[in-house]
């Protein structure tokens, strides 16, 4: 990896595992069909924590499901469910 730094190279890593990828990259760019949907960095602003991520997909999942059942290439606007 370091070789790739010191030349300014690129390397595009396909990957499910998100532990693999964030040992590796700097840089992590979520794409759904071919197309951006979301970058983690714009995903982690809006959240305090990895912990906070998670719970809000699991709040959210049915929501997820449904979009992914219409192949929607709308972003997803994760929000706090009020408890």
């Amino acid at each position: 990896m370091e070789y790739l730094e010191n030349f300014d190279v690129t390397l595009i890593l396909i990957s499910h595992d998100a532990g693999e990828i964030r040992r590796i990259a700097d840089r992590i760019i979520v794409l759904r069909d071919g197309k951006v949907f979301n970058e983690l960095k714009d995903i982690k602003s809006k959240f305090k924590n990895d912990d906070e991520i998670e719970e809000v997909l699991k709040e959210n999942i049915e929501d997820i499901a449904a979009t992914n059942l219409n192949k929607s290439n709308t972003f997803l606007n994760f929000k706090r469910k009020n408890k």
